[in-house]
C-alpha cells in the first residue's frame, strides 16, 4: 500500500510539471490541456484547481475554442508566485539577474572581468554584492526558489564546480554551487552555458516549433547544447556536446586538448579575428568585420565567408549524425547583424549532397533578445523547482499555511 501511495504522489507531481510546462509555452484552456496531456477534463480540473489554490497558476482572459467556437478561460502562470536568480559566467564578464516565475527580468547587472586583477576572491565578492543588491532593490513577492548558473565548460555538475575553462582565471576550480548555496540557503543549479541556452529555447525561444535542435554557441570558445525529442542531451558531468573539439582540419595544428585541427582553433571569434587582422589591421573584432562586410568591402566579406565555412563544417557533421530540425547560432557578438553569416551558411549547406537528400534544416539565431545568458541561467532554477516534488510540496504546504 505504501508503495502505491508513493507512486501516486510521484505521478501527481509529474503531472503538475507537465501541466505547468505546457503553460510556460502558451496560455491555454483546461480542455486544451486535457487534450495535450491525454487526460480527462475532470482529471485536469482537479490538478488545475490545486495549482490555482497554491498560487502557481491564475486565470486569464477568455479565449475562443477552435473546436466549438465557444469561449473558455485561459490559464497562465502566476508571475508573482516565486522568483529566482540567474548567474551567467563568461570569459570576459559575469552577470546576475532577478527573474519572476514567468521568466520576466526584474533587474540585472553586468561586470567585466579584468584579468589578471580579478582574483577568485574579488570576483565572488562582486557577484555576491550584485545578488544582494538585486534582491534588496526589487524586494520581489513570492518564494525564493533558487539560483541557476551557466558557465563555460568543462564543469562538474556532481561536484558543483567550474573546472578549468580556458581564459577564465577568476572562476576556474571553484565550488560555485557550495559557495552560493551556503550564502543564500537555496538550491543552486550549475550547467554548461550551451546547455542552459538549449533548455531555455524550449520555453522562451523556439518553444514548440522544433522537437530536436542544436544550439551552437560561438564566443571565446565553441560549444553546443543539444535537444532531442524535447529533452536536453548532456553528459553525466553536465557538459554539452564538445563540437569545438571535433576535427575540421586533419592536417591542422594540435589543440591543447590533444586533438588535431579542432574547430576551436579556427571558428571561435578570437580565432577568426586573429586571422582577420592578418587581412586588414582594422578588423579588430567581429562586429567591425560585419559592418565592413555589409558596407561591401570584399576583404571583410571573405572573412565572414571563412567563418561560415568553418561553422558549416560543424553543422554538416552534426546533421549527418543527428536528426535535428534546426541549428540555432548563438553568442553575444556572433548574432550581431547575423543575416549575412546565416545566408552564407545556408548556401554552403545547400551544396552538400547528403543534406539535400534529407529534410530541410533551419539555420536561425535565437529569438530571446534580452539578456539570453541570464534568462537561460534563471531557467535552470525554475526547471529544478518544477522537477523537484519536494520543493513543489513544500511550496504548496507554505501556501496553505499562509492562507
Amino acid at each position: 500500500m505504501k508503495k502505491k501511495a508513493l507512486n501516486a504522489e510521484t505521478m501527481k507531481y509529474s503531472n503538475y510539471r507537465r501541466l505547468i510546462e505546457e503553460l510556460r509555452i502558451e496560455s491555454i484552456s483546461r480542455s486544451e490541456l486535457a487534450r495535450r496531456m491525454g487526460l480527462t477534463r475532470a482529471a485536469i480540473s482537479l490538478q488545475v484547481d490545486a495549482l490555482l489554490n497554491q498560487g502557481l497558476l491564475v486565470e486569464g482572459s477568455s479565449i475562443a475554442l477552435k473546436s466549438s467556437g465557444r469561449s473558455s478561460i485561459a490559464l497562465k502562470l502566476n508571475s508573482n508566485a516565486c522568483y529566482c536568480v540567474g548567474v551567467a559566467i563568461r570569459r570576459d564578464y559575469f552577470a546576475a539577474g532577478l527573474f519572476d516565475f514567468c521568466g520576466n527580468e526584474l533587474t540585472c547587472e553586468h561586470v567585466d572581468l579584468v584579468a589578471p586583477y580579478d582574483t577568485r576572491e574579488t570576483a565572488y565578492a562582486k557577484l555576491f554584492s550584485m545578488i544582494d543588491n538585486a534582491i534588496a532593490q526589487v524586494k520581489p513577492s513570492g518564494a525564493f526558489i533558487g539560483i541557476g548558473v551557466g558557465a563555460p565548460g568543462p564543469i562538474n555538475v556532481e561536484a558543483g564546480t567550474i573546472d578549468d575553462p580556458p581564459n577564465l582565471i577568476a572562476f576556474e576550480h571553484t565550488p560555485v554551487v557550495s559557495l552560493l548555496s551556503e550564502r543564500y540557503h537555496c538550491p543552486v543549479t550549475l550547467k554548461n552555458d550551451a546547455c542552459t541556452h538549449a533548455l531555455s529555447e524550449l520555453f522562451y525561444g523556439v518553444k514548440d516549433r522544433y522537437d530536436s535542435f542544436l544550439v551552437l554557441e560561438v564566443t571565446g570558445g565553441l560549444g553546443a547544447g543539444l535537444v532531442l525529442n524535447r529533452h536536453l542531451n548532456e553528459s553525466q558531468l553536465g557538459n554539452g556536446s564538445e563540437l569545438g573539439h571535433t576535427t575540421i582540419d586533419i592536417n591542422g595544428r594540435r589543440c591543447k586538448c590533444g586533438n588535431i585541427g579542432c574547430a576551436e582553433l579556427y571558428a571561435t571569434l578570437a580565432s577568426i579575428t586573429a586571422y582577420a587582422m592578418t587581412v586588414d589591421s582594422r578588423f579588430t573584432n567581429w562586429r567591425t568585420i560585419v559592418d565592413f562586410a555589409n558596407d561591401g568591402m570584399p576583404e571583410a566579406r571573405q572573412v565572414v565567408e571563412r567563418e561560415a565555412f568553418y561553422l558549416t563544417t560543424l553543422i554538416v557533421n552534426t546533421i549527418n549524425m543527428l536528426d535535428v530540425e534546426a541549428i540555432i547560432v548563438n553568442g553575444r557578438d556572433i548574432t550581431y547583424r547575423p543575416e549575412l553569416l546565416l545566408s552564407c551558411i545556408r548556401r554552403l549547406l545547400s551544396e552538400r549532397k547528403l543534406i539535400k537528400c534529407g529534410h530541410p534544416v533551419d539555420i536561425i539565431t535565437s529569438s530571446i533578445d534580452k539578456n539570453p545568458d541570464l534568462l537561460s541561467a534563471a531557467n535552470l532554477a525554475i526547471d529544478r523547482f518544477l522537477s523537484s516534488p519536494e520543493q513543489l510540496k513544500r511550496f504548496g504546504e507554505a501556501q496553505r499555511a499562509a492562507n
